[in-house]
């Protein structure tokens, strides 16, 4: 069977409240009942929030403990699978995996997906002199699990469930025009392979902010004042004898920009992926009462629902080889599903559940 794996949303924070990710085991029962196998991944948490909307240290490292879990979850399903342990199987095919995530899940998807080991060095940039973030937590495909960094496994993925997330990428790449080139660019080895997207994401997200403006830009924690906290910089929990990981200390400058599932979109849009994205313009960062899509659906279970009958054929379509040109642009390609009278220069769709009008 083809196989989806879950990854929950979370902030990659020890204190995340389970109610973020109680909706994850209903879609994974909903997929399942699509003819996907379906795991649902936990993985290293742990993050200290700088109280000034600044990116800490500690959420660096947490957001790369998790990318290295998720790559070697990944890695270890199709390892099980290969054994053929007797009882240990999961009895998928390793030629059709499916990844799925949330919010910072998502982010670990995307990375799985799309990003290469230098890509990911690039993304997680370390302060001059410090250490790098893999000299003191291991290469990002570290041999720390059942399925070892020689699982090839990218061209083994056919397609991302992206649920209001997106990417991180270095900030030379902002202006909208140079952001396809982080994933096209030789030195940084990008993946051969880019497998097909579907996003589901709200407008108003505040967490991934759906326009591509200055809130999309980040800029580490500075140094602490003498007997505070230090966001900036630590040694705990990393590899022994790796010293002190440290980022940027400028107070002005950015440093990165986190994009959403619509950057995402655009990047693999021009570069001819399948892509489908949707979008709620009241919805904020997840799906809460009256977030629906479109679809006047009246619980949140029913647009959970909706999600996964969406995806599951998308992905049924991407096992068939479907294209773009093949699909057409009546199936929802090459459009963002607006269908809730969005006010904003993106609104191309026409307010129908059945159709909608390409973007340009």
């Amino acid at each position: 069977m083809p196989c989806v794996i879950f990854f929950h949303p979370g902030g990659s924070s020890d204190c995340s409240d389970a109610n973020t990710h109680d909706f994850m085991p209903t879609m994974c029962t909903e997929m399942a009942q699509k003819g996907f196998i379906c795991i649902n991944v936990e993985y290293r948490r742990g993050r200290a929030k700088d109280g000034h909307s600044r990116r800490s240290v500690q959420a660096v490292l947490a957001q790369y403990r998790s990318s290295q879990d998720g790559r070697g979850a990944i890695r270890s399903i199709i390892q099980v699978e290969r054994n053929a342990v007797s009882g240990a199987k999961f009895k998928i095919d390793t030629t059709r995996i499916f990844l799925a995530g949330a919010s910072a899940g998502g982010l670990i998807v995307n990375t799985a997906a799309y990003y290469s080991k230098e890509m990911v060095a690039a993304a997680f940039p370390n302060f001059a002199g410090s250490p790098t973030i893999e000299q003191v937590l291991g290469p990002i495909d570290a041999d720390y699990y059942i399925g070892g960094p020689n699982i090839d496994f990218q061209p083994k993925i056919l397609g991302v469930l992206d649920m209001w997330a997106g990417i991180t990428m270095p900030l030379q790449y902002y202006t909208g025009a140079n952001q396809a080139d982080f994933f096209t660019d030789p030195l940084l080895f990008p993946p051969a392979n880019k497998p097909a997207l579907i996003s589901f994401q709200g407008y108003l997200d505040d967490v991934f902010h759906f326009t591509e403006d200055d809130q999309q830009r980040t800029i580490f924690s500075h140094p602490p004042i003498a007997g505070h906290f230090n966001y900036n910089a630590t040694n705990a929990c990393l590899l022994s004898g790796t010293g002190t990981y440290q980022v940027d200390t400028n107070r002005i400058t950015f440093d990165l920009f986190i994009g959403s599932s619509l950057n995402l979109y655009h990047i693999l849009d021009g570069l001819n992926v399948l892509t489908e994205l949707y979008v709620d313009c009241k919805m904020g960062h997840g799906v809460d009462d009256g977030d629906d899509f479109g679809t006047s659906l009246a619980t949140q279970q029913l647009v959970w629902t909706y999600m996964v009958e969406r995806t599951a054929v998308f992905f049924q379509s991407v096992m068939i080889h479907k294209t773009k040109t093949s699909l057409g642009n009546s199936l929802f390609i090459e459009c963002e599903n607006t269908r809730d009278r969005c006010s904003h220069a993106n609104d191309t769709c026409t307010n129908t559940l059945e159709f909608c009008v390409p973007l340009p």
